[in-house]
């Protein structure tokens, strides 16, 4: 009896929250967007929620395999990363089970990150730094403006607030993939 109350109450709210938002753009396929574009259907949070650890996935496997590939200074940075980004998916899981926010966190990568992680793993090695330097620029980018927006029109208060507190550990991630060598 309480479950479907609840889901009613959840439908109210995200009902409440996209009347007052612009209409979302048309979906298109996620091979020719960033993550932080992505449209899926749910609430707000649970679609900030799905980008977040897809986001962090990618991240966390491209810096393992930076931390066998890469320069010494990428190696440094591949390690905080990891350790960084399992902290925010730590984080993330507690949230959504403290926030009943309806989704599973995705545990594969999608098809078009599954091919930049092929990749990566097969450039040789004089490329990979560059290819490496790129992906993690373009992703805490993409990462930041993901959690600008959520922390400034988010739909859940909590989360919004974690978004909001995130946002200085976020520039300074994307200040330090910016520095890594290109080549």
């Amino acid at each position: 009896m309480m479950r479907p109350m609840l889901t009613a109450g959840w439908l109210l709210l995200a009902t409440a929250c996209f009347a007052q938002s612009p209409m979302p753009a048309p979906e298109r396929p996620a091979s020719d967007v960033p993550v932080d574009s992505v449209a899926s259907p749910g609430s707000m949070a649970a679609d900030f929620v799905r980008k977040v650890a897809l986001s962090d996935q990618i991240e966390i496997a491209s810096s393992r395999i930076a931390m066998e590939r890469g320069s010494p200074d990428q190696q440094a940075f591949a390690k905080q990363m990891i350790e960084s980004h399992e902290k925010i998916v730590a984080d993330l899981k507690r949230l959504v089970s403290a926030e009943k926010i309806p989704i599973e966190l995705p545990v594969e990568l999608d098809k078009a990150d599954e091919t930049r992680l092929d990749k990566l793993k097969s450039v040789e090695a004089a490329k990979f730094i560059a290819e490496y330097t790129t992906l993690q620029v373009t992703r805490h980018r993409n990462a930041l403006a993901l959690f600008e927006r959520y922390a400034k029109d988010g739909d859940n208060m909590n989360l919004k607030a974690w978004a909001r507190r995130m946002l200085p550990a976020l520039r300074h991630d994307l200040a330090a993939a910016e520095k890594l060598p290109r080549s």
